[in-house]
């Protein structure tokens, strides 16, 4: 089985592909899609967007977690996640 763990972020997108078979567990590919600040919204989110459908379409994962994003008080934060 293959997993695909995501790590959302909108400047840092982290990512890992794990195979677990028979107990045993592989790493087979991890990284982070960095975007810009000088770069649209709309150019950023469509960069996250295409790094994560070339890794579906390569490995073909089983499963996909994505963490949770934590919003604290702070709106202005919140919206840069």
């Amino acid at each position: 089985m293959i997993i695909l763990g995501i790590d959302p972020g909108l400047a840092n997108t982290g990512y890992g592909l794990i195979r677990y078979e028979k107990k045993k567990i592989e790493l087979i590919d991890y990284g982070c899609v960095l975007t810009y600040k000088k770069d649209t919204f709309s150019l950023r989110i469509k960069k996250i967007y295409y790094k994560i459908k070339e890794l579906i379409e390569k490995y073909n994962p089983h499963e996909v977690a994505i963490e949770e994003i934590f919003f604290n008080k702070n709106v202005r934060s919140a919206l840069t996640v």
